[in-house]
């Protein structure tokens, strides 16, 4: 079972720490060609559009991999396609018309300028249909692609971004970079799958988004959580404490992609499993997740004093509070769908997802309230996610009192 997670996890999470790492690699360029506060509005702008990529994709992986094998014709799966693609694009018309208000009432900081490249970014890495490569067991199929564009992107970065007038230069090299990728999708959807475009249903289309609700808030609670707190922190603080929140959060964020691939491939994986199958499983990650923390942790330190300059290193403090946070939400996601959802099923997990979610908007507001500041906003992060994990081992604890007898 771990082996043929890994064989299918190898290409799924290489593709996401490609896009993430190309991120990563480029954040010390930036913060070194450019002043403080302008990195600050780049990392406010990656913020918005990696918060869109989740909200847009609205739990379409998870979402996909239990109704995929419902559609079995090539015509009838033609047609969940289309009618999925073009629900992601409804939610890009939605989420970009939010955010150009509040950039228009002046609740985010972000330079008109930035429209086009951050409108754009957002579109085509929405639509990315990994989910679909990701039910066909075939996403080793973009890996070539994927790490060719990433890093043409991270050398036309080197080369192109000197100073501050450069800044756009670098949001169009971050969108032409998932074009090309997003386009290399549909056409490989298209030559090899035989996908083709068919009339989309706008109540088909609106029916999709409704069943995916509940997928989309279990997802969010428990696997992207991370963007609710960082859209808190670009609508309350200035661009300079965005930055430094950005650079510990982009680190957060790759860990995240390694652990959202795990959950993800368990669960389509471990359907027809036992109970005690998927927890040694379950344990087998989890062990292995309390190493990479760890190290991690000791590291935090050396790697940014390494790659950033001294004006940075307030971002020291906030990583190792997002590297303990990361650990906390790994275990989650490893909890969540494949062990929970098997023991009390999907439909009572989802019920239990808006009372979390309830719960972490709680906590933020809290801290907007009492005005903590960028170090209290961790502390919250780290306390509101220990809270949801301890909910998760009380549920499960007492599910397996009811089914003891399954060991």
């Amino acid at each position: 079972m771990i082996k043929k997670n890994l064989q299918q996890l190898s290409s799924r999470m290489l593709i996401m720490l490609y896009h993430q790492l190309a991120v990563i690699i480029t954040l010390p360029w930036l913060a070194l060609k450019l002043s403080p506060s302008v990195f600050g509005l780049v990392s406010t702008a990656l913020i918005l559009i990696q918060t869109g990529w989740v909200l847009i994709d609205w739990g379409l992986i998870n979402y996909s991999t239990e109704i995929w094998k419902r559609n079995s014709s090539l015509a009838k799966r033609n047609s969940l396609i289309t009618n999925l693609i073009a629900s992601r694009q409804l939610l890009s018309i939605i989420y970009l018309i939010f955010i150009l208000i509040l950039i228009g009432l002046g609740v985010i900081i972000l330079p008109w300028q930035f429209l086009l490249p951050f409108v754009l970014s957002t579109f085509v890495g929405a639509i990315f249909p990994l989910w679909f490569f990701h039910v066909n067991r075939s996403t080793k199929e973009l890996l070539s692609i994927t790490l060719i564009s990433r890093l043409i992107f991270v050398c036309l970065v080197m080369l192109m971004v000197r100073d501050d007038s450069d800044v756009i230069t670098y949001l169009y090299l971050h969108s032409l970079s998932f074009l090309v990728i997003t386009f290399y999708s549909f056409y490989r959807m298209r030559v090899k799958y035989f996908f083709y475009w068919q009339g989309f249903s706008i109540n088909k289309v609106n029916l999709h988004i409704k069943k995916s609700t509940a997928f989309f808030i279990n997802s969010l609670t428990n696997s992207h959580v991370h963007i609710i707190w960082s859209f808190a922190v670009t609508i309350t603080q200035g661009p300079i404490i965005i930055g430094l929140y950005s650079i510990a959060e982009q680190g957060y964020r790759a860990g995240s992609a390694v652990s959202n691939s795990v959950a993800e491939v368990l669960r389509l994986n471990s359907k027809d499993l036992s109970i005690l199958k998927i927890w040694r499983v379950t344990f087998f990650y989890m062990a292995s997740y309390f190493f990479v923390g760890c190290i991690s942790f000791i590291f935090a330190d050396t790697i940014v004093r390494l790659f950033f300059e001294p004006e940075y290193y307030g971002s020291i403090y906030i990583l190792k509070i997002l590297i303990g946070v990361w650990l906390i939400q790994s275990y989650i996601k490893l909890l969540n769908y494949p062990l929970l959802g098997k023991l009390i099923t999907i439909s009572k997990l989802h019920e239990m997802s808006s009372y979390i979610l309830i719960a972490h908007l709680i906590i933020i507001a809290l801290w907007f309230y009492f005005k903590g500041g960028i170090d209290w906003f961790t502390l919250s992060f780290f306390s509101a996610s220990l809270i949801q994990l301890s909910l998760l081992i009380i549920r499960i604890k007492h599910q397996l009192n009811l089914k003891k007898n399954i060991f």
